[in-house]
């Protein structure tokens, strides 16, 4: 089996307070995880893990990710530089069957990095498969000072009274919206679909996230509309670890 690499998505944002539209600062990455398959090229896990003779799960994979994010940001301390904050999206066979604090606190001492570099990605899906379990092992890795972020917003199906007891710091508005604010056709629904999210996280003191930002109106656009950050190939395009350096330098400008 060929080695699994791990490619960033970078987040633009500022530091500390997550309004990086504003100042084009990267805060943070989000890890990817690929098969560099020798015939097939660049797999994602929705093809290799279903693969035969491939014995892996998701949950083994988001266990290992864990552990290979909290190394990569003791690499960047080590370097001399503040880590990035690394996002690793979890299964929700591995929020529910797992430890997750347990893992998390000890990938972290391991690596002899603090937890807090690390912000785990749930989709409502996930949350909504077993709201209670999926609830408690968030709370539990929020103690260690892990963020918490609510992936693809607005295409799941929780509830408003779900979404105030939920543990989570920010939600990422799902790209299909964001996208569809350049349509004609849709550009006036998207408008006022964003907007609404972005009012509700602000209530509920939540931060917010525009996914699948790739043309040049679209930060702009989110931007108006008072989302904090935004995420997509007009921001980088998935590097490697040692590729995304340079994105610490730079002042990306919409």
């Amino acid at each position: 089996m060929q080695t699994l690499l791990i490619e960033a998505d970078c987040e633009k944002a500022t530091v500390p307070d997550l309004n990086g539209l504003h100042t084009g600062l990267v805060y943070g990455v989000e890890a990817l995880l690929r098969w560099n398959h020798p015939q097939l090229g660049l797999l994602t896990p929705a093809d290799f893990l279903d693969v035969p003779l491939v014995s892996l799960t998701y949950e083994a994979t988001s266990d290992w990710l864990i552990r290979l994010a909290f190394r990569q940001a003791a690499k960047w301390q080590a370097a001399g530089r503040e880590p990035f904050k690394i996002a690793v999206n979890l299964s929700a066979t591995t929020i529910q069957n797992s430890d997750l604090a347990a893992l998390v606190s000890t990938a972290a001492d391991a690596a002899g990095i603090c937890p807090s570099v690390l912000d785990i990605e749930v989709t409502e899906t996930v949350v909504m498969s077993d709201f209670s379990a999926a609830s408690r092992a968030l709370s539990s890795v929020r103690k260690l000072g892990v963020t918490v972020s609510l992936d693809d917003f607005g295409t799941g199906y929780s509830s408003l009274a779900y979404l105030t007891r939920l543990p989570v710091d920010r939600i990422k508005i799902d790209k299909s919206f964001v996208q569809e604010l350049t349509v004609r056709q849709t550009r006036h629904q998207a408008r006022a679909m964003v907007e609404a999210m972005i009012a509700l996280a602000r209530a509920l003191d939540l931060k917010t996230v525009a996914e699948g930002v790739e043309t040049k109106p679209q930060p702009v656009l989110v931007k108006e509309l008072g989302c904090d950050a935004a995420q997509g190939y007009l921001t980088g395009r998935p590097v490697t670890a040692t590729q995304i350096e340079p994105y610490a330098q730079t002042r990306l400008g919409y």
